[in-house]
C-alpha cells in the first residue's frame, strides 16, 4: 500500500518539484588543454586547467607583431546548480581593459559545448565554447554591440 501510494505521488507531482541533475564543472573537463590559432596578424592561445574543486579557469593570451596585446583570464564555478563564467583582461603592464570581471551565467549545455551570456553590463552578450572534433576548439563570439564571430583553435604544439 505505501508503496503505491508513493509511485502516486511521483506522478502527481510537477516535474519541477523532483530534484533535477545538478550541472557540475567536471562536465567541462573536454575544455582542459592549450589551444591556439591565428586571429587575424594575432595569435590567440586559450590554456584551460583540469576542473578542481568545482572551478575552472583559463589564461589567455593574444600575441602580435607589436608583441603582446591582451592577457585575459576565464573562471567558471559552479553556483545554485548551475555555472556561472566570470572573464576580465588586461593589457601590456596588466592594465585592466575594465573596472572589474564581467560576469556571465550558463544558459546551455552539451556533451561537447556551453554557452554563456552576460548577466549585467559588459563587452560581451554571449559566449559559446565547443569542441566540434578531437582536434578543433571554437569560441563563438556576440559582443554587446551585436557582432558575431567564430574563433578556431587547434591544440597547441611545444
Amino acid at each position: 500500500m505505501f508503496k503505491s501510494l508513493l509511485i502516486l505521488i511521483t506522478f502527481l507531482l510537477p516535474a519541477s518539484a523532483l530534484p533535477e541533475e545538478q550541472v557540475r564543472v567536471t562536465d567541462l573537463g573536454w575544455l582542459t588543454g592549450s589551444w591556439d590559432g591565428q586571429v587575424g596578424p594575432a595569435v590567440l592561445e586559450e590554456n584551460w586547467s583540469l576542473p578542481r574543486a568545482g572551478t575552472i579557469a583559463s589564461l589567455v593570451r593574444q600575441t602580435g607583431p607589436d608583441g603582446m596585446g591582451m592577457v585575459e583570464i576565464v573562471y567558471i564555478e559552479e553556483a545554485n546548480g548551475t555555472l556561472d563564467l566570470y572573464l576580465q583582461q588586461w593589457d601590456t603592464g596588466f592594465k585592466s581593459r575594465t573596472p572589474g570581471a564581467q560576469k556571465m551565467t550558463m544558459s546551455e549545455i552539451t556533451e561537447n559545448s556551453v554557452t554563456f551570456k552576460a548577466v549585467g553590463e559588459g563587452g560581451l552578450a554571449q559566449l559559446r565554447y565547443s569542441r566540434p572534433s578531437i582536434d578543433a576548439f571554437h569560441i563563438d563570439v556576440v559582443t554587446a554591440g551585436g557582432q558575431q564571430f567564430t574563433l578556431k583553435l587547434s591544440p597547441q604544439t611545444r
